[in-house]
């Protein structure tokens, strides 16, 4: 079982670095609020994008997993919230050309093109708009099993610094870069188990009959552990020039 599928079996709400303690961060920082029309990429089983829907913003969802969606779509009917859902994918998203006010992504961008997804992030942002990114970070070069690891097992096919990051947002047109909330690894995300349970994280009820389910969690969480000072996480952050004119 590939690390996505188990996600969606799990129902996991934030399996992202930093957790729902992060997200909660992210959005009370950057003041996300009434009638901001958000795209989140990546929505997973929408545990963001019902949050923000229920702050008021006009939010768009997409993810390429079925499972995710139907999830997602549950959460949102038991939290009583409107998210549009739509299946696409980050390096070709289903939008036009200056649609949203914001661009949310939550570990998502690592497994895909970044490159492609970057200048899609891009596209679909209103003149002026922000793109927010909290991803998995390298604290400097990885050695080579490592990285090769990380992508046969889990599909990041490179692991960038927050400088690097910084440089292919520019590299792709963006007006200004930075990074925020720039934090280490830590072994065990406990906010999220202790003070912030997820009411609706639909789990499967046939989790018994995959074995491998769980092989994979334990072996990302021991490579998660024992190379834990060569990865960080924080927000990579985008804005979008104004139209000239």
């Amino acid at each position: 079982m590939d690390y996505m599928d188990m996600l969606a079996k799990l129902g996991i709400g934030n399996a992202h670095p930093g957790g729902y303690a992060g997200t909660l961060r992210l959005i009370t920082h950057f003041g996300f609020g009434h009638g901001q029309s958000v795209l989140e990429v990546g929505c997973g089983t929408g545990r963001t994008a019902c949050r923000l829907a229920a702050m008021g913003c006009r939010v768009t969802a997409v993810d390429s997993h079925p499972v995710m969606l139907e999830k997602a779509e549950k959460r949102a009917a038991a939290e009583g919230v409107q998210v549009r859902l739509v299946t696409g994918q980050a390096e070709g998203l289903p939008f036009p050309d200056n649609s949203f006010d914001r661009v949310l992504v939550e570990s998502v961008t690592v497994f895909v093109d970044a490159g492609k997804a970057a200048a899609e992030y891009l596209r679909v942002l209103k003149p002026g708009g922000l793109f927010l990114d909290r991803e998995l970070l390298a604290a400097g070069p990885l050695p080579a099993e490592l990285a090769e690891e990380l992508r046969d097992s889990y599909g990041i096919a490179r692991l960038r610094t927050a400088e690097e990051w910084r440089g292919l947002l520019l590299e792709k047109g963006f007006g200004e870069t930075a990074v925020w909330d720039h934090r280490p690894m830590t072994p065990q995300l406990w906010e999220d188990v202790v003070m912030f349970p997820d009411p609706h994280q639909f789990a499967d009820k046939d989790l018994g009959r995959f074995p491998t389910l769980w092989e994979t969690a334990r072996r990302y969480d021991e490579l998660m552990n024992a190379h834990q000072s060569l990865f960080g996480h924080g927000v990579i952050i985008g804005l979008k020039r104004q139209a000239e004119g």
